[in-house]
């Protein structure tokens, strides 16, 4: 069996998998699902691979393909209570 004829098969499925999911997640717009919110993202300046997790605001960025990728808004983190 030749590996490098799997490998790339498996990769072009995964990347045709993401494309289709943008697709459905861009048409939709935006998909709630257990209080997160998840939505696409395409900016020319995010020409980056991977994850992000923006603190401040409570978002995961994944983007597998540059300029292209899905945030997760978790929404507005409860803040701790401080005792004075």
């Amino acid at each position: 069996m030749d590996y490098k004829i799997l490998t790339l098969s498996v990769i072009i499925t995964l990347i045709l998998t993401f494309i289709g999911y943008v697709v459905w997640l861009w048409t939709n717009r935006a998909m709630i699902w257990r209080h997160t919110i998840i939505y696409p993202v395409c900016k020319w300046y995010d020409f980056w691979i991977g994850f992000y997790y923006d603190q401040s605001k409570n978002i995961l960025y994944f983007f597998p393909i540059p300029m292209m990728g899905i945030a997760f808004n978790f929404g507005k983190r409860k803040q701790s209570l401080e005792v004075k």
